[in-house]
């Protein structure tokens, strides 16, 4: 492992457990046996090296949604992201890290943020218009108004169902799973997805 790798390696290690805030350079390097003349080698700065490491994260998201891409059906796909959603914000991931980059680097946190809409709508029109030629989605979406109404409700609408209903979990999932397939599938997707519902988490 190169040096540049095992600091944004140790960085995000140490951030998400203990948030941008507490860990300094010096903790870094303390932990990975360097000097801050060889941390600056590679990172100018603080700020660099979280950029550095939120450009690390989307690259890693993108791919993982890609290999997704290529092993499921767009069903799979559909059930598969809101079952994620819903635990994500379920248990609020990496709680400490974001909250510390919003109210810290709050530009750094805008460009990502900006980066990574860009990432998931891209991501969700591949997934729209495999769905239309697999047959499993209706051949007359708007595939880009689709994606906007979805990304823009979805968490939000998770968010509401749990403070406002006595649903469980998986209720919230499976309703909201439901509503939105039913939106978009065609007959062949709908039945599909009534027999692989199960699937969602």
């Amino acid at each position: 492992m190169d040096t540049q790798h095992k600091i944004l390696e140790t960085a995000g290690e140490m951030f998400m457990r203990c948030g941008l805030r507490s860990v300094s350079i010096d903790d870094i390097c303390n932990r990975i046996h360097i000097s801050k003349k060889t941390f600056y080698m590679h990172f100018r700065s603080k700020e660099e090296l979280i950029e550095a490491l939120l450009c690390s994260m989307r690259k890693q998201r993108a791919a993982q949604v890609a290999a997704t891409n290529r092993s499921s059906n767009a069903i799979d796909i559909a059930m598969h992201e809101i079952s994620e959603a819903r635990t994500n914000n379920a248990n609020d991931l990496f709680y400490n890290f974001f909250y510390d980059l919003r109210k810290y680097y709050p530009d750094i946190e805008a460009r990502h943020e900006s980066a990574m809409r860009q990432v998931m709508f891209d991501h969700f029109c591949r997934g729209l218009r495999k769905g239309i030629e697999e047959g499993y989605f209706r051949d007359d979406l708007n595939v880009e108004a689709t994606v906007v109404l979805m990304h823009s409700h979805i968490l939000t609408t998770i968010t509401d169902l749990r403070n406002y209903t006595k649903m469980s979990p998986t209720e919230i999932t499976i309703f909201i799973a439901d509503s939105f397939l039913r939106l978009i599938t065609s007959a062949k997707g709908w039945e599909y997805y009534q027999q692989n519902k199960n699937k969602i988490k």
